[in-house]
């Protein structure tokens, strides 16, 4: 079965998104999807295997997802499986970010000084941003199977 797929973040449903966002995430998720679309993927064992990526760069590759005592942030990734629509028409995707409360608030500390060395604000639009050419083949090779 081929899946119509995108995907969301749980950063974006939490009690933080009544009062702020995360800056362009909007219009670099929906270039995304329209060029998942152009292209014709339709795997979302691809997207998943996108999200555990990007969970890994945010861990190696400055910024990273900053730390505190205790490490809550830092252990909320989440991804799920998700399906939207009616039957026949429906979308399947993923949802993947962070679900700590707060996660939001921090993505966005512009100048803070956190504890963590490499930590920094925007680490997660940062790894999904520079790693387009990376995603799109993880996506592409998952289409392929």
């Amino acid at each position: 079965m081929a899946y119509p797929v995108g995907w969301y973040t749980p950063m974006s449903n939490k009690q933080w998104s009544k009062f702020m966002s995360i800056n362009g995430f909007d219009l670099l998720l929906a270039n995304y999807g329209a060029e998942m679309e152009k292209i014709g993927i339709t795997s979302r064992a691809g997207l998943i295997r996108v999200a555990k990526f990007i969970q890994r760069e945010t861990e190696s590759v400055a910024p990273l997802v900053p730390i505190g005592k205790t490490a809550v942030l830092h252990h909320s990734f989440e991804i799920h499986n998700i399906s939207s629509g009616v039957k026949g028409n429906r979308k399947h995707g993923i949802m993947f970010g962070y679900s700590a409360n707060y996660a939001l608030w921090v993505h966005e500390m512009i100048g803070a000084h956190f504890k963590r060395e490499g930590a920094g604000a925007h680490w997660f639009r940062a790894a999904i941003e520079r790693n387009h050419d990376v995603i799109m083949q993880i996506l592409i090779a998952e289409t392929k199977i």
